[in-house]
C-alpha cells in the first residue's frame, strides 16, 4: 500500500478506535472494582481513567473513527 491510501487510513482508524475503547473499558472496570476509592486522587485510577477518556477525543472522536472505517470499507 502507498502511504495515504485508504487502506492505511482504515487501519489507523481501527487501531485508534480499538485502543481508546479498550483503555476506557479497562479503567472504567478497575474503578468499579475499587468502588468509591477508585475516584480518589491518591490512587492512580482516576488519572488513568481521565487519560483513557481523552484518548477517544484527541485522535478524533470514536464516532469519527467508526465513520472513517465504514467509508473506507464501502469505498465512499
Amino acid at each position: 500500500m502507498i502511504a495515504g491510501d485508504k487502506g492505511d487510513t482504515r487501519a489507523s482508524s481501527k487501531a485508534k478506535f480499538v485502543a481508546s475503547d479498550a483503555a476506557e473499558f479497562v479503567t472504567r472496570n478497575a474503578i468499579q472494582i475499587h468502588g468509591g476509592k477508585g475516584y480518589r486522587t491518591d490512587l492512580p485510577l482516576e488519572r488513568y481513567y481521565r487519560d483513557a477518556k481523552i484518548l477517544s477525543i484527541i485522535g478524533g472522536t470514536s464516532e469519527i473513527q467508526k465513520t472513517t472505517v465504514a467509508s473506507a470499507a464501502l469505498g465512499i
